[in-house]
Protein backbone atom coordinates (compact mmCIF):
# COMPACT_ATOMS: atom_id res chain seq x y z
CA UNK A 1 0.00 0.00 0.00
CA UNK A 2 1.30 3.41 -0.92
CA UNK A 3 0.49 6.23 1.46
CA UNK A 4 -0.71 9.40 -0.20
CA UNK A 5 0.91 12.27 1.62
CA UNK A 6 0.24 15.97 1.28
CA UNK A 7 2.31 17.19 -1.65
CA UNK A 8 4.75 20.06 -1.24
CA UNK A 9 5.83 22.70 -1.25
CA UNK A 10 4.64 23.47 2.25
CA UNK A 11 5.49 26.33 4.58
CA UNK A 12 5.06 27.13 8.27
CA UNK A 13 3.08 30.07 9.58
CA UNK A 14 1.94 31.16 13.03
CA UNK A 15 -1.37 32.46 14.28
CA UNK A 16 -1.27 35.96 15.67
CA UNK A 17 -4.10 35.55 18.19
CA UNK A 18 -4.75 33.25 21.11
CA UNK A 19 -4.53 30.17 21.18
CA UNK A 20 -1.53 30.84 18.90
CA UNK A 21 -1.64 28.10 16.31
CA UNK A 22 1.23 26.60 14.36
CA UNK A 23 0.05 26.21 10.76
CA UNK A 24 1.41 24.30 7.80
CA UNK A 25 0.26 25.91 4.57
CA UNK A 26 0.25 24.50 1.03
CA UNK A 27 1.27 26.56 -1.99
CA UNK A 28 -2.32 27.66 -2.66
CA UNK A 29 -2.60 29.06 0.88
CA UNK A 30 -4.70 26.25 2.34
CA UNK A 31 -4.04 25.01 5.86
CA UNK A 32 -3.03 21.33 5.78
CA UNK A 33 -2.04 21.03 9.45
CA UNK A 34 -2.97 23.05 12.50
CA UNK A 35 -1.83 22.75 16.09
CA UNK A 36 -2.12 25.10 19.03
CA UNK A 37 1.04 25.75 20.98
CA UNK A 38 1.14 22.92 23.53
CA UNK A 39 1.75 25.39 26.37
CA UNK A 40 0.42 28.87 25.84
CA UNK A 41 -0.16 31.77 28.09
CA UNK A 42 -3.17 33.99 28.51
CA UNK A 43 -5.07 35.67 25.71
CA UNK A 44 -3.40 39.05 26.16
CA UNK A 45 0.06 37.91 25.00
CA UNK A 46 1.59 37.88 21.53
CA UNK A 47 2.97 34.77 19.80
CA UNK A 48 6.55 35.21 20.98
CA UNK A 49 5.47 35.73 24.58
CA UNK A 50 3.25 32.66 24.39
CA UNK A 51 6.02 30.63 22.71
CA UNK A 52 8.41 31.45 25.52
CA UNK A 53 5.78 31.10 28.28
CA UNK A 54 6.61 34.53 29.68
CA UNK A 55 3.79 34.54 32.23
CA UNK A 56 4.44 31.04 33.58
CA UNK A 57 6.04 30.56 36.98
CA UNK A 58 9.82 30.86 36.69
CA UNK A 59 10.26 27.26 37.84
CA UNK A 60 8.12 26.02 34.91
CA UNK A 61 8.94 28.54 32.20
CA UNK A 62 12.02 26.85 30.73
CA UNK A 63 10.42 23.40 30.60
CA UNK A 64 7.22 24.58 28.92
CA UNK A 65 9.03 26.92 26.53
CA UNK A 66 11.15 23.95 25.41
CA UNK A 67 7.96 21.99 24.65
CA UNK A 68 6.67 24.88 22.52
CA UNK A 69 9.98 25.29 20.67
CA UNK A 70 10.02 21.54 19.94
CA UNK A 71 6.49 21.81 18.47
CA UNK A 72 7.67 24.62 16.18
CA UNK A 73 10.75 22.62 15.11
CA UNK A 74 8.51 19.61 14.42
CA UNK A 75 6.26 21.77 12.23
CA UNK A 76 9.24 22.84 10.11
CA UNK A 77 10.24 19.19 9.75
CA UNK A 78 6.68 18.23 8.71
CA UNK A 79 6.65 21.04 6.14
CA UNK A 80 9.98 19.88 4.73
CA UNK A 81 9.00 16.19 4.60
CA UNK A 82 7.61 16.12 1.02
CA UNK A 83 10.74 17.86 -0.27
CA UNK A 84 13.03 15.58 1.74
CA UNK A 85 11.26 12.50 0.40
CA UNK A 86 11.54 13.76 -3.17
CA UNK A 87 15.24 14.53 -2.70
CA UNK A 88 15.85 11.04 -1.32
CA UNK A 89 13.98 9.44 -4.24
CA UNK A 90 16.16 11.37 -6.69
CA UNK A 91 19.36 9.93 -5.23
CA UNK A 92 21.04 7.47 -7.52
CA UNK A 93 22.21 5.10 -4.80
CA UNK A 94 24.36 3.01 -7.10
CA UNK A 95 26.26 6.01 -8.45
CA UNK A 96 26.97 7.54 -5.06
CA UNK A 97 29.95 6.64 -2.96
CA UNK A 98 27.74 5.01 -0.31
CA UNK A 99 28.10 1.87 1.71
CA UNK A 100 25.55 -0.89 1.29
CA UNK A 101 24.33 -0.11 4.80
CA UNK A 102 23.72 3.56 3.85
CA UNK A 103 21.86 2.54 0.67
CA UNK A 104 19.61 0.20 2.62
CA UNK A 105 18.98 2.90 5.21
CA UNK A 106 17.88 5.31 2.45
CA UNK A 107 15.63 2.72 0.83
CA UNK A 108 14.08 1.89 4.22
CA UNK A 109 13.45 5.60 4.87
CA UNK A 110 11.62 5.92 1.54
CA UNK A 111 9.56 2.81 2.32
CA UNK A 112 8.69 4.15 5.78
CA UNK A 113 7.63 7.53 4.35
CA UNK A 114 5.45 5.92 1.66
CA UNK A 115 3.96 3.13 3.75
CA UNK A 116 5.64 0.39 1.71
CA UNK A 117 7.69 -2.53 2.94
CA UNK A 118 11.46 -2.09 2.52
Amino acid sequence: MTTKHTPGPLSVSFGTKWPFEILIINESGGVVYRESLPCHSSKDKNFEEALNCWNFKASEQEEYAAINHRAVADAYLRAAAPDLLEALKRCKFDSLNMTLEDREFCRAAIAKATGEQP
